[in-house]
Parts: C-alpha cells; structure tokens; sequence
C-alpha cells in the first residue's frame, strides 16, 4: 500500500536490531516519498538530520535487504491464502537504471553500503508506485481509501473540482487518473495506459500539495 501511515507502515517491522534505526527508517522514507530525486541536503531540513541519515545508511545493522525484506513479507502475507499464484511475464518491471535516472541517484553522491541501503528505500517506493498501475487496471472501481490517506483524497477532489469538468476521486481509478494529471498525463490520450513515469511525476506533485494542506490546517 503506498500511501499507508507511518504507525502502519511495513518499515516498523524493519529488524535492525535497535528500535532507533527502526524509527530513523521510517522517518527517511517518509521524506523520500516527498523529495526523492533531490540531494539528501534538499530532502532534509537541518544539518542534524542530515547527519543522522548518513549515519544510518552508513551503519553495518542496515542493509539493502532488511529495508526491503518488510515489503516483501507484506506482500507474501497478502497472497498467503492463494490457492495458486500466477507468475505472468509483465512490461512492467523494476530497471535498477531508471531508477537511478529518475531518482537522480548520482545527487545522493553516496557509494558502497549507503547506496545499496539508500536504493533499497527508493525500491520500495517503485515497487509501490507499480502497485497503483497494477490495482488501477485490476481494481479500478474499488474505494480510492483503501490506498490512500483522507488527506491524499481531500488534495486530489479539491483539485478536482477546479477543472472545467470534475471528475471523481472515489475510485481507484479516479484517484490514480487524478495523480496521472498531476504528472502532465494528457486527457485525449485517455486510451493509453499510464505509464510509470507519468505517475511518478504525478505523486511527487500530490506529496508537496498534500504537505501544505496539512501545513494550512495547523495554522
């Protein structure tokens, strides 16, 4: 689920052994969400935090495979009453090279461990991001709420319903459609699937829209 809370995000279940790490785990990949493709000094705000994510990606405890292995164990509990699983070939797959193209990896100017655990974060969010094409082809008329946030819908429906015709965002496939215009997705090419890179572009629009919604309803 993508857009899931951090209290029920999989990354609790992140055994490094130390529930710091666990916390820093989570507290990295929800500003990644929001800012991947920028420098790390972009994505975080002051120095001291900065410094703790080196310090955790740079720590022996982590690695590539326990930031993903919680990812992959939700996924394996959602199918685990399957009474057959279905491997088909898909076009759609996880190329490490666009990853680091479109998350402009090389900014992270990390080597070694670092990026291996740093592309173990940006993976789950890919592997996400393919979930939404995945569930908007399969389960287009099932609630948009059951993957994203209320606050994720407000944004999408008061977005809306600034266009000259609004269309719904209760659906997942309102909702994903909805993120797909965020992302520069053209109305007349309707028949065309969205593709990944569209959808990227589009949730990183909704994730800045979403942090100053949030950020309005403090004041």
């Amino acid at each position: 689920m993508l857009v899931r809370n951090s209290d029920s995000d999989c990354h609790t279940k992140c055994n490094f052994g130390d529930k710091r790490l666990t916390d820093r785990a989570l507290y990295i990949q929800d500003h990644l969400r929001v800012k991947y493709g920028q420098p790390l000094s972009k994505v975080f705000k002051n120095a001291s935090d900065l410094k703790r994510t080196y310090e955790f990606l740079a720590n022996s405890k982590t690695s590539f495979q326990l930031v993903t292995e919680p990812d992959i164990y939700q996924t394996a509990n959602k199918v685990k009453d399957f009474p057959m699983i279905l491997s088909v070939g898909d076009t759609s797959f996880l190329d490490y090279k666009k990853i680091k193209i479109r998350c402009q990896v090389e900014s992270y100017r990390l080597a070694g461990n670092s990026m291996e655990v740093l592309l173990g974060f940006l993976t789950t969010i890919s592997a996400d991001l393919l979930r939404m094409t995945y569930l908007h082809r399969t389960q287009p008329e099932s609630p948009a709420e059951q993957i994203f946030t209320p606050v994720q819908i407000k944004v999408l429906k008061a977005k809306s319903l600034s266009r000259k015709k609004p269309q719904s965002v209760e659906t997942i496939k309102g909702a994903i459609e909805a993120i797909a215009r965020l992302g520069g997705y053209l109305e007349h090419r309707r028949k065309t699937p969205i593709g990944i890179t569209v959808l990227w572009r589009g949730w990183l629009e909704l994730m800045s829209l979403c942090e100053g919604w949030e950020l309005r309803e403090t004041l």
